[in-house]
C-alpha cells in the first residue's frame, strides 16, 4: 500500500514555547522584529539616533559604495533599487540618506524628499489621482521648507508671484494654459488674456493651474524656489513603501516617480543635478517597470540597483544586543532587570552559536529575507520538542542557561521543519519545502531533480533569475526526451502533466522563483502564488542550499521521510519512533527504489541519452541521496564498529555493486557513460 507516515498524524493544537520564550517574550519581540522605525512596536525601543542621524542598530549596508557612486556622478539620474521582500531596502535608504523619519530633509546642501507610502491613505477607485494627492504633499513640505528664505528677495508678495509665473511660463507653458476651446465659449473668451498680462491675470492663471493640475503646479513651484536658492546642490526623490499598498497603485506610482525626475531634470538651474530612487521589490519591478522590458533590457540593466547582499545576521544581532542591554540599564523602573540582562546575556549566548553554524543556512532558507530569517531564529529560540527538550524548573525557580539548549543541525533543522511538532508535514509555507514530494506517485521526486539539475545545466540558479528558462521550454525539453517511450503507461502527455505538476509544486515552495525579467501583471491574489506557460523560472537560493544538502548527509533524507509516499515496510511508522538503524535500512530501500525508477527513466529516454546527459548531467540522480546516506551511516555507526554497522554497509556496497553493473550495461549498449559517487573507494 502506497502511503506516507504523517498521513494519518494529528498536529497537536497547542502552541509551545520553551520557558526563556514564555517569560521573556518582550526580549524576544525586541531582539527579532525587523521593524524599528516611528510607529512601530520596535520603533519605541530602538529610536536613537547617533550624531550623524543613523540608527544606533544600523549595520553598514554592502550597497552604500554603489549608492555613493550614484550620489557623487555628476549627472540626474533615477534609479530603480530593487531586492527580495525583507532585504533591508528601507533600512539602507533611511540611514544612507540620514533621513530617520517620513519627512522632508535638508543635509549638507542636499534636498531630500523621501515619499514614503507606508501611513499613506490612498484611494482604489481613483489610484493615479490618489497617488498624485499623497506626492503633492510632500512637495507642499518641501515649499514650506524653502519658501520663508526665497520671499525676503522680494519685496511685495505679488512679486513673488509675477517671478513664479514668469517662470512656471518659460519653463512649463502647458501649466498655466487657460485655453477652453470648446463649444459654448467664444474663442475671443477663450483667448482672452493674449500678450502682456497683469498682476491679477496671472495670479488668475496660477490658481488655475493648481485646480486643474496640482502636482504640476507644486513641482513647478518647488523648481522655482529652487533656482531662487542657491544653497541646494541637489535635490534626492526617494520613493518607499511602495508595496505597502495594493498592486493597483504600484504602477502609478512609477509613472509619478518617472514624471518627477523628468521634470526636475529640465530645471531652470543647470548645477542642480536630480537624482531619483524608487524602491521596489523584485515582483512589483516585473509587473510595473515597462510592459516592454525584453526589448529595452539593456537600459533597465544601466537603470537598476540590484540588492544581491544583506548584511550579516550576527552583524545584526551584535548591534541590537548592544542597545537593548543599554536600554535595560538606563530604564530606572523596570521589573527583574537584572533578569532581563541575565535572560539577553544567555539568549546571546544561544544567538552565537546559532550565527557561527546556521546564519547562512537560515539566510538561504529565507531567500534572503531578513523579516523572515528573523521568524526563524524566533523559531529555534523559542523551540521546545527538538532544541530544548532537557531544560528544567524546579519549585518554580527558574534558570537561564544556554546549556540547555541543543543546537545541532538535526536539532535545528527539525525546528525549522517541524515546529514543535515531532514530525515533518510537507507544506508550501515550510522553510524546509520537500524537494522529494511525490504526491502518493511513486518516482515523481526524480521529475523534481531532473527540473533542478536542469535549470542547473542552464545556469539558471543567480540571485534574481538574470538568467532563466521559459516554463513552457522546460516542459517540453524534458519530455520530447521521452518521445520513444518503452513504458506503455507513460506517455508523453503524462510525462508533460507530470513535469508541470513538479514545477507548480516547487514554484509554490519557494525553490524555483520567476526572473527579474519576468512581465507579468498581478492583482493582490496573485502575487508570486501561480507560473503560466511563459512564466521566466530560476533556482532560488532556498532551493541550491537544500538540493546541496542530499551528498553532506541524510539529515534532509530523514526528515522528509515522514512525508514521502513509499510501498515499502514501515511506511506507516513516523520517523521519531523508529530507532537509527531501522530509519537508515528504510531510506536504503527507500534509495534502492528510487533506482529501479531512474532505470526507467534512462531506458524511456535511450534513443536520447546524450542530450539526456547534456540536461541532467552524467550523475545518477541517486548518487548525492546515497552519498548523503552512507556518511550518516558511518558517523553514526563506525565508532561502534558494530554488527549493524557491518550490515548497514554490506547494503550499501550490494546497491552500489548493482549500480555499478547498470552502468557498465548502458555504457557498453550505447558508449555512454553514467556515474555514482562512491565514498568507500
Amino acid at each position: 500500500m502506497i502511503r506516507c507516515p504523517s498521513e494519518t498524524y494529528k498536529p497537536r493544537k497547542e502552541y509551545k514555547r520553551n520557558q526563556i520564550g514564555r517569560k521573556f517574550s518582550d526580549i524576544f519581540d525586541m531582539l527579532l522584529d525587523p521593524r524599528y522605525y516611528e510607529g512601530t512596536v520596535y520603533g519605541q525601543n530602538f529610536n536613537r539616533l547617533n550624531f550623524d542621524q543613523t540608527s544606533k542598530i544600523y549595520v553598514k549596508d554592502p550597497l552604500e559604495d554603489i549608492l555613493k557612486e550614484f550620489c557623487n556622478n555628476k549627472v540626474s539620474a533615477i534609479r530603480y533599487l530593487v531586492g527580495f521582500t525583507g532585504m533591508g531596502k528601507t533600512t539602507l535608504l533611511r540611514n544612507f540618506f540620514k533621513v530617520p523619519d517620513r519627512d522632508i530633509h535638508f543635509y549638507e546642501n542636499q534636498l531630500i524628499i523621501y515619499v514614503s507610502f507606508y501611513y499613506a491613505n490612498l484611494n482604489s477607485d481613483i489610484p493615479q489621482q490618489s497617488v498624485e494627492s499623497e506626492v503633492v504633499k510632500y512637495l507642499i513640505r518641501a515649499i514650506e521648507e524653502l519658501l520663508p528664505s526665497v520671499l525676503t528677495s522680494f519685496s511685495k508678495d505679488d512679486d513673488f508671484w509675477i517671478a513664479l509665473y514668469d517662470y512656471m511660463e518659460s519653463n512649463k507653458p502647458i501649466s498655466i494654459q487657460n485655453s477652453k476651446i470648446v463649444p459654448g465659449i467664444s474663442l475671443k473668451e477663450a483667448f482672452a488674456w493674449p500678450g502682456n498680462k497683469s498682476i491679477e491675470q496671472k495670479k488668475s492663471l496660477l490658481t488655475i493651474a493648481n485646480e486643474e493640475n496640482r502636482l504640476e503646479y507644486y513641482a513647478n513651484m518647488l523648481k522655482f524656489l529652487l533656482s531662487q536658492k542657491n544653497s541646494v546642490q541637489n535635490v534626492y526623490f526617494i520613493f518607499d513603501d511602495i508595496e505597502s499598498k495594493e498592486s493597483i497603485f504600484h504602477r502609478p506610482v512609477v509613472e509619478v516617480a518617472r514624471h518627477l525626475h523628468s521634470c526636475f531634470s529640465c530645471s531652470g538651474r543647470k548645477d542642480i543635478l536630480t537624482k531619483t530612487i524608487v524602491s521596489l521589490r523584485a515582483y512589483t519591478f516585473r509587473s510595473n517597470i515597462d510592459r516592454q522590458l525584453e526589448a529595452r533590457r539593456e537600459q533597465i540593466e544601466r537603470n537598476t540597483i540590484f540588492k544581491r547582499e544583506t548584511v550579516t545576521l550576527s552583524e545584526i544581532f551584535a548591534a541590537r544586543f548592544q542597545e537593548l542591554e543599554e536600554i535595560l540599564k538606563t530604564q530606572e523602573n523596570a521589573k527583574n532587570k537584572q533578569t532581563y540582562l541575565e535572560a539577553v546575556y544567555q539568549v546571546k549566548k544561544v544567538s552565537r552559536q546559532i550565527n557561527s553554524s546556521f546564519a547562512n543556512t537560515i539566510l538561504s532558507l529565507a531567500n534572503c529575507n531578513l523579516c523572515h530569517a528573523m521568524s526563524m531564529y524566533n523559531s529555534i529560540l523559542t523551540n521546545v520538542e527538538w532544541i530544548a527538550k532537557d531544560e528544567s524548573e524546579t519549585a518554580g525557580a527558574f534558570r537561564i542557561s544556554a546549556e540547555s539548549y541543543r543546537l545541532t543541525a538535526k536539532t535545528v533543522f527539525h525546528a525549522l521543519a517541524c515546529g514543535n511538532e515531532p514530525i515533518y508535514i510537507d507544506s508550501n509555507n515550510s522553510y524546509f519545502p520537500n524537494i522529494l514530494h511525490n504526491d502518493g506517485e511513486e518516482g515523481a521526486e526524480l521529475i523534481n531533480l531532473m527540473v533542478l539539475r536542469y535549470l542547473q545545466s542552464k545556469k539558471a540558479i543567480d540571485l534574481y533569475g538574470e538568467v532563466y528558462v521559459e516554463k513552457d521550454t522546460i516542459v517540453h525539453e524534458i519530455s520530447d526526451l521521452f518521445i520513444n517511450v518503452t513504458d506503455t503507461n507513460i506517455t508523453v502527455e503524462l510525462w508533460r502533466e507530470r513535469i508541470i505538476a513538479s514545477i507548480n509544486y516547487l514554484y509554490r515552495s519557494g525553490i524555483l522563483l520567476k526572473s527579474i525579467y519576468d512581465i507579468e501583471f498581478l492583482n493582490d491574489t496573485q502575487i508570486e502564488r501561480s507560473v503560466s506557460k511563459k512564466s521566466k523560472l530560476y533556482i532560488s537560493p532556498r532551493g541550491q542550499f537544500l538540493y546541496g544538502l542530499f551528498p553532506q548527509n541524510a539529515l534532509l533524507l530523514e526528515l522528509y521521510r515522514d512525508s514521502i509516499h513509499t510501498n515499502l515496510l514501515d511506511n506507516d511508522r513516523l520517523t521519531s519512533e523508529m530507532r537509527t538503524v531501522e530509519i537508515m535500512n528504510y531510506l536504503l530501500s527507500y534509495i534502492e527504489n528510487l533506482f529501479g525508477y531512474e532505470k526507467r527513466f534512462i531506458g524511456s529516454a535511450i534513443l536520447n541519452l546524450k542530450k539526456y546527459q547534456d540536461y541532467f548531467g552524467n550523475e545518477l540522480f541517486i548518487s548525492p541521496l546515497l552519498e548523503g546516506l552512507a556518511k550518516n551511516i558511518e558517523s553514526y555507526f563506525q565508532k561502534e564498529n558494530s554488527n549493524e554497522y557491518a550490515a548497514l554497509v554490506g547494503k550499501v556496497h550490494t546497491l552500489l555493486e548493482s549500480i555499478n553493473q547498470y552502468i557498465s550495461l548502458i555504457f557498453n549498449d550505447t558508449n555512454i557513460k553514467f556515474h555514482i559517487t562512491n565514498i568507500y573507494e
